[in-house]
């Protein structure tokens, strides 16, 4: 396992646990079995960084743990938008 240190970033490396070449600069985490590195696809995952690379199962995966990195997010469809705010009724 590698650490790089850097002025505005720690990264990570672990073993990518499956196929992970479509998911650079998005969220991951850890196997809680092995320690390899997945893809978070919940949302009651613990996301443990951002990928940096894009690596297939097996492979060194680098992951951006603390500090600014890119990230890629899926758009929210508008009826499940957290983001949004209802304006408060008028008086």
């Amino acid at each position: 396992m590698a650490y790089e240190f850097s002025n505005a970033a720690v990264k990570v490396s672990r073993v990518a646990g499956e196929d992970l070449s479509a998911a650079q600069y998005k969220f991951v985490k850890l196997d809680n079995g092995t320690g390899n590195v997945l893809a978070v696809d919940g949302a009651t995952d613990r996301p443990f960084g951002v990928l940096q690379n894009d690596p297939e199962s097996g492979e060194i995966a680098e992951i951006t743990i603390v500090g600014g990195t890119k990230s890629r997010l899926a758009a929210l469809r508008p009826s499940v938008n957290r983001c949004s705010r209802t304006p408060p009724p008028s008086p």
